[in-house]
C-alpha cells in the first residue's frame, strides 16, 4: 500500500449481481405498505409491478421491506 492510500478510504466498486430493487422502488414499497397496511406481500409486489414495472419475487419485497423497517402486523381475526 502507498502512503497515500492509508490515510484515505477507499471505496471498492460491489461485485456480484446487481440489486433487483434501486432506492426508488424500496421507497416506492414503503409508501405502498403505508397506503394499504392490510395488503398481502403479493398484493404489494403485484402494485410495485404496475407502479415501477418492476417485477421481483415476493420474497425479495418482504427483505426489502424488513431492511428498510417496515414492521408488517397480521390482522387480527
Amino acid at each position: 500500500m502507498s502512503p497515500a492510500q492509508t490515510d484515505q478510504t477507499i471505496e471498492r466498486k460491489r461485485g456480484g449481481r446487481p440489486r433487483a430493487l434501486r432506492k426508488e422502488h424500496v421507497l416506492a414499497l414503503k409508501e405502498m405498505a403505508a397506503e394499504h397496511p392490510g395488503a398481502t406481500l403479493d398484493a404489494i409486489t403485484q402494485m410495485l409491478a404496475e407502479r415501477c414495472g418492476v417485477k421481483v419475487c415476493i420474497l425479495t419485497v418482504r427483505k426489502a421491506l424488513r431492511q428498510a423497517g417496515v414492521v408488517r402486523v397480521k390482522p387480527l381475526r
